[in-house]
């Protein structure tokens, strides 16, 4: 350990900082930045979607989408009523059909899509392709559409300003994505969809899927989604690997850069980061943003 290393945490732990709330930290983070979630327990992935939704709640009138498990859809309904927000569930029997209600520039509804997880984790799999292909299908042609004169590129640009953000949220839809996805989704920032995937699966959860012989994620679109998103690790065991393998690749990389005021401040952040205090299941979680790292509160 480096004599920064143990400067920064000592003054850590004898000066500690207030955490700031997860919602506060969504709130003032543009809702173009998309967010991958990871909470260790039940109450941390009830406070993620609790502290994410809150933060974006003038949004939710926009309408958008929200993909759900059985077994979580009825705090999330709880959730979105203490909000006050107004909301569509459905089930729907053939994923096929998802493109009957998907418009992400008129949404109409803010939609959340249950999906029954006590089927098998096969089934599950391959509905969620679908439902990913459809999605990637409807949002990659706003992406590549001509604007052929001046004038038409002046109203795209009032069109897309003037309209709130589109939300698409998945809540613990723990399947592997298409090869892609997670490039589409970064590109959701230019089309005024905000993006939020909240997961419950560590590096050793996904070696299981491995041993039983069920659909297996692609640990190439996993790195780009990582790279691609906010993220946040809920504390306790769970993703302890995880979270010391990016500090540890954080510090390297700014270390090799150009040694610039904004590289030594997010050094300075990584060096005062103390896994262990993560070792227990807490309300504290750890948020690695596009420029800072810090630990937050997850309960507010």
């Amino acid at each position: 350990m480096s004599i920064c290393s143990i400067i920064a945490k000592a003054k850590n732990k004898l000066f500690p900082q207030k955490q700031l709330g997860l919602s506060e930290y969504v709130s003032k983070h543009p809702s173009r930045f998309g967010y991958w979630m990871r909470p260790a327990n039940d109450l941390q992935s009830q406070q993620m979607v609790g502290a994410y939704l809150t933060a974006i709640r003038d949004e939710l009138k926009n309408g958008g989408y929200i993909f759900v498990k059985k077994s979580r859809a009825a705090d999330l309904f709880r959730q979105l009523n203490e909000l006050e927000a107004c909301f569509k569930p459905i089930h729907i029997p053939v994923m096929a059909d998802l493109h009957e209600i998907l418009d992400f520039e008129d949404p109409k509804e803010l939609w959340v899509i249950v999906e029954d997880d006590s089927l098998p984790y096969e089934t599950l799999a391959s509905r969620f392709k679908v439902a990913e292909v459809i999605i990637r299908r409807n949002i990659a042609p706003q992406l590549g559409v001509p604007i052929e004169s001046s004038k038409a590129t002046k109203e795209y640009f009032e069109k897309q300003k003037a309209r709130g953000f589109t939300l698409m949220m998945f809540i613990e839809m723990d399947y592997p994505s298409v090869k892609g996805f997670s490039v589409i989704q970064s590109q959701c920032r230019a089309l005024k969809i905000a993006t939020c995937r909240i997961t419950r699966e560590s590096e050793h959860d996904r070696r299981l899927h491995g041993i039983f012989n069920e659909p297996e994620h692609s640990e190439d679109e996993l790195a780009s989604r990582s790279a691609n998103t906010i993220r946040v690790y809920g504390s306790g065991p769970k993703y302890q690997a995880e979270i010391k393998r990016d500090l540890s690749r954080l510090v390297h990389y700014y270390a090799q850069s150009v040694n610039t005021q904004q590289g030594s401040t997010i050094i300075h952040e990584a060096y005062t980061v103390d896994p262990d205090k993560l070792l227990l299941e807490s309300n504290t979680g750890l948020v690695f943003g596009l420029d800072d790292v810090e630990l937050i509160d997850l309960s507010k």
